[in-house]
């Protein structure tokens, strides 16, 4: 999750200082685009995980760069970079905020499953981990796009603590890939598995 600090960090200075810049008039499109960064910042480090949509159109907002002869469409926050084709007086382009989307989209995505309850059972089924017994287990953090989680669980007298957790492409069933380690990492789960999320 130390990206995602690190990303909403960003998200709240930048928004400050344009808003700074902009004499703090909320009364435009780019102070809206601002204040939408400072809310989503402020509900983030409050784990507020739900409003995770904030920050997406926080960043898509920023990507559009459109200027018409004298009037410029252009939504970026304190860092103004774009990549633009002209065609007479028409400039059509992106600004360096797409890049953000690269960075940090997957983990932004995954932030929503943080601090509820996850339930799986098994979709494919191995020696260990049976189709028709459930266990839970809650993420609290990001790493390397996996889900990590706490909750002990406790299979067959092991203790399994390291849960890392990689949800697939939805279909029409949730599924995703898991790795279950013991404290002393001597037994190992690895397996692909139907989930479901608890409504917070």
């Amino acid at each position: 999750m130390q990206k995602l600090k690190i990303f909403y960090t960003y998200v709240i200075v930048s928004s400050i200082l344009t808003l700074f810049n902009n004499g703090f008039i909320v009364l435009n499109l780019s102070a809206i685009v601002s204040v939408l960064g400072i809310v989503a910042s402020i509900l983030f480090f409050a784990k507020k995980f739900n409003f995770y949509y904030l920050a997406i159109l926080w960043i898509v907002s920023q990507i559009p760069y459109v200027a018409y002869q004298n009037d410029i469409f252009d939504l970026s926050q304190f860092l103004h970079f774009h990549l633009a084709i002209t065609i007479g007086q028409l400039s059509v382009g992106v600004n360096a905020q797409v890049i953000l989307l690269t960075l940090v989209i997957k983990d932004i995505l995954l932030s929503k499953h943080l601090f509820k309850t996850l339930t799986f059972n098994a979709y494919f089924e191995n020696d260990i981990l049976k189709r028709e017994d459930f266990y839970s287990f809650i993420p609290v953090d990001i790493q390397s796009k996996k889900l990590i989680g706490v909750s002990e669980i406790v299979i067959e007298n092991v203790a399994y603590t390291n849960i890392q957790f990689t949800p697939l492409q939805e279909q029409q069933v949730k599924k995703a890939s898991i790795v279950m380690s013991s404290f002393n990492e001597e037994n190992t789960i690895k397996a692909t598995v139907q989930f479901s999320i608890a409504k917070s």
